[in-house]
């Protein structure tokens, strides 16, 4: 039988958290080209990593969910859209309740249907 060591699950961890966000990289260039084509790998890999942190706080835990907040993010240009006044319908969806993958995929869907709006700009 193998134990393993609590650094030895740290480096398993964030192993895995970078394999995560390279494949959400790799999802938000296919998925939103016109978005983050000019932004550097650095600068989105920070947003991975903020989305998560800001997800998890809505138990939004599973790749899908992340991915799906994540792109949120970009959809409404704003990183920090959880906390903005200005989209308190999606703070509405985060907060409901029930079943979180049935949130994640309500609050993108809702996002969708208002557009791309150019990253950090406001109504």
């Amino acid at each position: 039988m193998w134990d393993i060591r609590t650094e030895q699950y740290a480096v398993f961890e964030r192993v895995a958290e970078a394999e995560f966000e390279d494949r959400a990289i790799a999802q938000l260039r296919e998925s939103l080209p016109d978005r983050v084509g000019g932004m550097a790998d650095d600068f989105l890999r920070g947003r991975v990593r903020s989305a998560m942190l800001r997800a998890g706080e809505y138990e939004l835990d599973t790749e899908i969910e992340v991915l799906y907040f994540l792109n949120v993010s970009f959809l409404l240009g704003d990183a920090q859209f959880d906390t903005n006044p200005e989209f308190l319908w999606a703070r509405d969806i985060l907060l409901g309740g029930g079943d979180p993958a049935e949130r994640a995929e309500a609050l993108f869907d809702a996002a969708s249907a208002r557009g791309l709006r150019p990253e950090g700009e406001t109504a």
